[in-house]
């Protein structure tokens, strides 16, 4: 997607197998998206949209009814984990990161 905005600047977006598969990609191999975004677009508004750009991403992503994000997807921005160095309310800047990781559970 291209924003038209002069002030759009991009956002790298990565997810983990087999999360590929829920943006149109391989599930088995890592999917790398490049989003345009305007500045000062938080890590909420932005995953939000990009849920908007792929419905089953968004399905995944988010409990609409509860109004949060939901438990099998780990965000991080910039290599944190959200909750550690950033929130939902968190600015984006220009170049961050944004890794979208499958919770695994084993025993």
């Amino acid at each position: 997607m291209r924003a038209t905005p002069s002030n759009a600047t991009q956002v790298r977006v990565e997810l983990l197998p087999p999360l590929g598969a829920l943006v149109g990609r391989e599930s088995n191999r890592r999917a790398k998206l490049s989003i345009d975004f305007v500045d000062g677009e938080t890590v909420l508004d932005f995953l939000l949209r990009l849920g908007g750009l792929y419905p089953d991403l968004h399905g995944q992503l988010w409990d609409d009814e509860r109004r949060e994000l939901r438990q099998p997807i780990e965000i991080a921005v910039n290599g944190a984990v959200l909750g550690i160095h950033h929130q939902l309310d968190s600015p984006l800047h220009r170049g961050d990161e944004l890794l979208l990781v499958p919770q695994y559970q084993g025993g």
